[in-house]
């Protein structure tokens, strides 16, 4: 067993970095919250295209799976970013080689939904921690998590 550790999480990874840190904190040397949100109800919702896109079902079919992976990818990059088809084509593979399970993205998104607001305990946190979002994330409200008072700094 590790004495500490480094914990990132991206999206609901974020929200579990935040629960460790809020948990576990002698356990944590730093925490890391990529495109996440403190699960505060109220925030801003994710864009009408990401309320469209993210909850329909996951393709089983491969070149079902790849378009919808590229379309994705380029609806969480936010505008102003250049598409990268060819690497979203190539992780899209790579994802679909490994192995779907299409209930697992469902409960997912239950789990994150379901997981309450983590904002009042996040002023508690004295983990050194960053916030990495994007000022066009199409899904986070990552400043929510900067405005807990925790030990932070905030990235783009």
């Amino acid at each position: 067993m590790l004495p500490s550790v480094h914990v990132v999480g991206a999206s609901m990874g974020g929200a579990i970095a935040q629960t460790l840190a809020i948990e576990h904190s002698q356990r944590l040397r730093t925490m890391t919250a990529i495109m996440a949100t403190s699960g505060e109800p109220g925030l801003p919702p994710p864009t009408p295209a990401a309320m469209q896109l993210l909850p329909t079902p996951t393709p089983t079919e491969r070149a079902a799976y790849h378009q919808r992976h590229v379309q994705t990818w380029g609806l969480l990059r936010g505008p102003g970013f250049p598409l990268h088809e060819a690497r979203d084509l190539e992780r899209a593979a790579m994802t679909f080689n490994r192995g779907l399970h299409p209930a697992g993205v469902a409960r997912q998104l239950v789990a994150v939904l379901a997981s309450g607001s983590r904002k009042a305990a996040l002023a508690s946190v004295r983990v050194p921690t960053l916030v990495i979002r994007g000022d066009a994330d199409p899904l986070a409200c990552g400043l929510d998590i900067a405005d807990t008072g925790c030990r932070m700094r905030s990235g783009w």
